[in-house]
């Protein structure tokens, strides 16, 4: 319960540090929960700024929990986090068109014209008997509530009245059949301008969703394909400005213990940055800067933190960012963003950011 508490205080802190500012989903990674989840279906219930459109019954896991929604092993297979300690589960497929669905709340409504990146990373279930890549994503302007465990089919939304919806298909970057790692998943899209929700999920019929048996597929059992999620995120494609001198930490770039290798997840936010400042790499210098917890020896946390950081610069070189206009350098532990000794403030402080400095030719 103290994570959960901490992860709420604070969320608002990190908003004006962080890159991910600019992500306007809410709770993407499944981490603010009103308690542990105690049993199956208990994303609404649980999820802050979670919800379900409809009467399907969303899973939400984590590693506080135990049983059926636990982490690693649950009632649907065994799976680690992508990124923290929870992750949400949900059939893309099911017989008689049961579909579960993810609604989440953005930070503000889109601005109109703007491209913005969608991203999310998925795993199919071991005990799914079919898989699909029948995952995408609904932007609308109000929150759905609709008393259907059926799927969200376009002659069913356009029933409600006062809504606004923009669809999109999101593109696999690995295999949907997947069921020991995580995939990227992700699209580029241009808003409306109305758009202040989205929800995941599959949202046609069982006669328009493509399936391929698994493993552990039977003629004599029933056809599902259930999915893990983590790692939500929705950002603004086009080009951002940092104010010069500030610290911004790079989301998404964190280590397991005694590690500095990069995650996707790490390099996809390290080339969201590059977009961002290759139109300025010919005047600006770029100081990485790499951090740890307060776990182990000093020396031990200073050559962490120094090939952490090296290993976010070498890859924005490899991406085309002037060598010789970035540096990096290892703090151990000394500079803390959060100096409470919890477990999620560890994880705040295992971190890396940049700064951004004008460049002046030697």
């Amino acid at each position: 319960m103290p994570r959960i508490i901490l992860a709420l205080l604070v969320s608002g802190f990190f908003c004006s540090l962080e890159l991910t500012s600019q992500d306007l989903v809410r709770n993407g990674s499944f981490e603010l929960l009103t308690e542990c989840p105690k049993e199956v279906s208990s994303l609404a219930k649980n999820g802050i700024h979670l919800s379900s459109p409809t009467s399907g019954t969303t899973d939400i896991f984590s590693t506080c929990s135990t049983g059926k929604v636990a982490i690693p092993r649950n009632f649907r297979g065994h799976q680690e986090p992508y990124l923290g300690q929870a992750y949400a589960g949900l059939y893309l497929y099911s017989p008689n068109n049961y579909r579960e669905y993810i609604q989440l709340q953005l930070e503000d409504v889109l601005q109109k014209d703007m491209f913005y990146e969608l991203s999310l990373f998925v795993s199919l279930a071991e005990s799914s008997t079919v898989s699909t890549n029948a995952l995408n994503v609904l932007l609308t302007d109000n929150p759905i509530v609709l008393g259907t465990s059926k799927n969200l089919s376009k002659s069913r939304l356009l029933r409600l009245k006062d809504h606004r919806f923009q669809f999109q298909k999101l593109e696999w970057k690995g295999s949907s059949r997947d069921d020991t790692n995580w995939v990227l998943v992700k699209v580029r899209f241009k808003a409306k301008g109305f758009e202040k929700h989205l929800i995941l999920g599959n949202f046609g019929s069982d006669g328009l969703t493509s399936r391929h048996k698994t493993d552990n597929y039977r003629s004599n059992t029933k056809e599902f394909a259930y999915y893990y999620i983590d790692g939500i995120s929705l950002m603004g494609s086009d080009h951002q400005p940092y104010e010069l001198g500030a610290p911004y930490v790079i989301d998404g770039v964190r280590f397991k213990t005694d590690s500095y290798q990069l995650s996707a997840l790490a390099k996809s936010n390290i080339e969201k940055l590059y977009k961002n400042v290759r139109g300025l790499q010919g005047k600006i210098k770029i100081t990485i800067n790499g951090h740890t917890d307060d776990m182990g020896s000093d020396g031990h946390n200073e050559f962490l933190s120094h090939k952490r950081a090296k290993a976010v610069a070498s890859y924005l070189v490899e991406l085309g960012f002037p060598h010789e206009r970035i540096v990096w350098k290892g703090y151990g532990n000394r500079k803390p963003l959060i100096s409470k000794v919890t477990e999620e403030a560890r994880l705040q402080n295992r971190r890396v950011d940049f700064v951004i400095t004008d460049f002046e030719d030697q």
